[in-house]
């Protein structure tokens, strides 16, 4: 090895280059644009200049807690999902809402949401185990109905009885999602996979084409509680519908996070675990216990995977070795 070539043997540990507090936890991040959104526990987006880091928004984006949020660089959209059961999506300049999409299933949690840019097509996955997916370009065939709103429907917890006959529900705090700007946009009952899961449907992602040469056409990756990777192909003549392709399993623990690298498959765990998976055979070719905290959030570049844990640490591991270096972030 030449003299003057880098050890990339080992990862450095990397130094805080600056800080950004919030009085709330904070759930959910994204950049675009040298900005950085994060989704807040009290339902808000904030928004920071990574130039300056100075605050430069802030609104409510939803009632209860956001979980995700999803970047459509070619669109110019901000999507976000939360404990409400809303999707809404925004004009990423302006952050003005232009559709929040809900369904008329008591769906709970939406854990994660995934876009189409092709088809222009949202998928979300939710607690009630489900799939959904709704057409920005199609909104005349599911006009909202009021009635039928999540915000209009008692919640099992949130609206009920406490002691003395109090209602838990602090409405008079709450977004009207009817005096926002934007489209409302109601999932048609026909476009939802039910049970795409036995468990929570925590985490999806899109593959195909250049970022993932091994699909031809366009295809949804989603992992669940109960342990399972699937692969589902795209109808694009059925409004984007659903099919089972493949099923990937290695044991029973959640898969809570997915991250893609061209044919390889990296999924987060509970327990620490993190599994590679051959997207050309569908098989697992590696596992390795990144620490011992549940995997909630993974990434891959630099020839590195990049994971945040449930315990506060922020973890790096080249593809090669089985020693992480780690960094206490919170």
């Amino acid at each position: 090895m030449p003299a003057d070539t880098p050890n990339t043997g080992a990862l450095s540990t990397p130094a805080l280059f600056h800080k950004v507090k919030n009085e709330r936890s904070i759930l959910a991040l994204a950049v675009f644009d040298g900005r950085l959104f994060a989704g807040t526990q009290d339902g808000e987006i904030l928004v920071w200049s990574l130039e300056t880091y100075e605050r430069l928004a802030s609104i409510k984006a939803h009632n209860r807690s956001v979980l995700s949020l999803f970047v459509v660089e070619e669109d110019g959209l901000l999507f976000s999902s939360a404990r409400d059961a809303i999707v809404n999506v925004w004009d990423i300049h302006t952050l003005v809402r232009k559709f929040s999409i809900y369904s008329v299933y008591d769906v709970g949690d939406v854990f994660c949401v995934t876009y189409s840019a092709t088809t222009k097509t949202v998928y979300l996955g939710a607690m009630n185990t489900s799939i959904q997916w709704c057409e920005l370009n199609a909104r005349d065939c599911h006009k909202a109905d009021k009635t039928r709103h999540p915000s209009e429907r008692n919640h099992r917890f949130f609206d009920s009885v406490g002691p003395g006959g109090a209602h838990a529900s602090n409405r008079a705090t709450d977004i009207d999602p009817f005096q926002e700007p934007g489209v409302l946009l109601e999932i048609d009952k026909e476009h939802i996979k039910q049970y795409a899961h036995y468990g929570y449907t925590y985490s999806m992602l899109l593959a195909g084409g250049p970022t993932c040469p091994v699909f031809a056409e366009e295809m949804l990756i989603s992992g669940g509680g109960d342990g399972a990777i699937k692969i589902w192909s795209l109808d694009i003549q059925n409004h984007g519908a659903l099919s089972e392709f493949q099923v990937m399993e290695s044991g029973d623990e959640s898969v809570l996070s997915l991250a893609l690298d061209r044919t390889l498959l990296y999924s987060g765990r509970v327990d620490g675990e993190i599994n590679v998976w051959d997207l050309d055979t569908f098989q697992l070719i590696r596992r390795f216990n990144a620490c011992t905290a549940d995997v909630q959030s993974i990434c891959v570049g630099h020839q590195s995977v990049f994971c945040g844990n449930s315990d506060g640490f922020a973890r790096a591991s080249y593809h090669l070795i089985d020693q992480p270096c780690k960094q206490r972030i919170h």
